[in-house]
């Protein structure tokens, strides 16, 4: 039997390029296409909005990336990335309180998301294979059977005149984001789309880069004041490359952060620890102020269709687009790539129903974070120790245990560990539920010595 020619992935950004990178390893060919034409250098791209605000790569991102791409933290690093310990290295506030800075061994990584997007983009485009074909639309899939497997892609080229083509694959990806057509693409196709879950964020952001001094908030890399239902205000001051800071606000519920010079000061001012209102005071503007508004997570269930066409899968913001507040999205996209990785090396058969079933399984605490700290907690991602209660009265009582927690981590650096491993997906939540934890946020902390 020859193997597997041709993959195409719809759509290069962060899950596009992993998922290529992945693929590169079974299949002779792989071509990515994508609306924008590609920058030569760190760039912003029309179809990355959220380009210019705030992100990072969490410990299990970090880890993922390494994996699939070895030697890809130094080369961010070179670049002007920023490797810090998510908890030594940054300030964190939950629900007012600052959690315990110390040592966790919680790996981070600080960088714009144009940086970390080339220096991916360059290694996978280096890959035997591989090719990158810009400024193109993907407007179909061609199938065979009567659609029960996807053939290729059809493509147009972004420019007059240009007629449109088909692209021959024995896999087609759609990466391209919460702005997915595949439902509309599996309705040409005689296919039912995916029920969709969706959790109101109501969030928006407004973010600015700022000059970072040496010695700027104490040496250390940013702070992160954690937005939620009891506290709709928050921000991500986070060190970039090229000596800068930049400062995402966020509000939720539908009220917007300032875009103006004293509303922002005064917004600044009225959050938790001294950080952003120290930067936004007294460092150098160095851009106007952009805005980015987030209706909405939408959580696409293709685990639960039973019928789903051969060659084709979903990935990325396409499959769950969660809450930007959280930071998780370039981080589960490269959990998605991994997870896709080993299920290939299982072989390929009913490739689509595994993986998004396994994927459902990876994304229910990502997804239940997005939703709110109390439903991560509840829900049956939380594992053994925590799941799996429901109603009012119980949602009540993990809302009462998740202040006392945030509380005692105030002053124990083992709860604030825990709490930063589980929001960057290295834990379950269950950890939070173990019998020493519960000792020391009953002890308020006080267990911090011992």
């Amino acid at each position: 039997m020859n193997a597997p020619n041709r993959a195409v992935v719809v759509g290069a950004s962060i899950s596009g390029l992993l998922t290529a990178r992945v693929l590169s390893d079974v299949y002779d060919q792989v071509t990515l296409i994508d609306r924008d034409v590609m920058p030569a250098s760190p760039g912003i791209r029309r179809g990355v909005p959220q380009g210019r605000h705030a992100h990072s790569l969490l410990a299990a991102g970090c880890a993922a990336v390494e994996d699939l791409l070895p030697g890809f933290t130094g080369d961010a690093v070179l670049a002007g990335a920023l490797r810090v310990d998510l908890q030594r290295d940054l300030h964190w506030y939950c629900e007012g309180h600052r959690l315990c800075p110390a040592p966790s061994g919680l790996p981070g990584l600080v960088a714009s998301r144009p940086l970390i997007e080339d220096v991916i983009r360059t290694r996978v485009a280096a890959r035997p294979g591989v090719q990158i074909v810009p400024g193109c639309d993907a407007v179909g899939l061609s199938s065979a059977g009567r659609g029960q497997r996807v053939t290729g892609v059809t493509i147009m080229p972004r420019r007059d005149g240009a007629a449109s083509s088909v692209l021959p694959a024995d896999l087609v990806v759609d990466a391209t984001g919460r702005s997915s057509r595949a439902p509309l693409w599996m309705a040409e196709l005689g296919y039912h789309g995916p029920a969709e879950e969706q959790c109101g964020l109501g969030a928006s952001f407004a973010s600015r880069l700022y000059r970072r001094e040496p010695g700027a908030l104490g040496g250390r890399a940013g702070s992160t004041v954690i937005a939620g239902p009891g506290s709709p205000r928050g921000a991500m001051l986070l060190a970039q490359e090229g000596g800068t800071f930049v400062l995402t606000t966020v509000s939720l519920g539908g009220t917007e952060p300032p875009a103006d010079d004293a509303g922002l000061a005064a917004f600044s001012r009225r959050l938790p620890g001294p950080d952003v209102a120290e930067v936004t005071s007294t460092a150098a503007r160095l851009s106007k102020i952009v805005r980015l508004r987030y209706p909405r997570g939408i959580w696409r269930r293709y685990d639960e269709l039973t019928r789903f066409p051969a060659g084709f899968l979903v990935t990325g913001d396409a499959l769950c687009s969660l809450s930007p507040v959280h930071a998780q999205g370039m981080s589960v996209a490269a959990l998605e790539a991994s997870l896709l990785r080993r299920l290939l090396a299982e072989g390929p058969q009913q490739l689509a129903p595994r993986f998004f079933t396994a994927a459902a399984g990876l994304l229910r605490v990502p997804w239940a974070i997005t939703r709110g700290p109390v439903q991560a907690c509840s829900g049956p991602g939380a594992g053994a120790a925590g799941g799996g209660v429901s109603g009012r009265s119980g949602r009540a009582d993990f809302a009462g245990y998740l202040a006392r927690l945030y509380a005692a981590a105030a002053g124990d650096p083992v709860l604030a560990a825990a709490l930063l491993g589980v929001a960057s997906l290295v834990n379950s939540p269950g950890v939070l539920f173990t019998d020493e934890i519960r000792s020391r946020v009953r002890d308020g902390g006080s267990t911090a010595a011992s």
